[in-house]
């Protein structure tokens, strides 16, 4: 089982894409209150969007499942990066990593994506991230 969705394209060839291969960090924070009241199987939660104007102003979102995506992965928390449809390029080369933290800012756990090509409308995430 992987933990990335199937759909997602990661880089492991020449493939161009039209954004620069300039690194630009874009951190992005999401508070969710009373957390510990959010384990509906299966329930998506969607951040506030946003946009990063560093990345050619592509707007994005993050998905979170807190009792897991699926049944198969109802134990763990899933969290998806979601590239929504804009005016940016069709492609667009992407490297995040995925932190949750506690209450007291205190990292939980960490994982790092590969450098994957996010095509408009296109989500990449972890099915089993805590």
């Amino acid at each position: 089982m992987t933990d990335y969705l199937s759909d997602m394209e990661c880089e492991n060839s020449d493939e161009e894409c039209e954004s620069s291969d300039e690194e630009y960090e874009f951190i992005m924070w999401w508070n969710i209150e009373n957390y510990l009241y959010c384990w509906q199987k299966h329930e998506k939660f969607s951040s506030p969007l946003f946009t990063a104007t560093s990345m050619e102003n592509t707007k994005w979102c993050l998905y979170l499942f807190p009792a897991g995506k699926n049944n198969e992965n109802e134990n763990y928390i899933a969290c998806y990066l979601n590239r929504m449809r804009n005016n940016g390029p069709e492609k667009i080369k992407v490297k995040f990593v995925l932190e949750i933290l506690g209450s007291d800012g205190s990292v939980l756990t960490e994982k790092y994506s590969a450098k994957c090509a996010f095509d408009k409308r296109i989500c990449l995430g972890l099915e089993r991230i805590y």
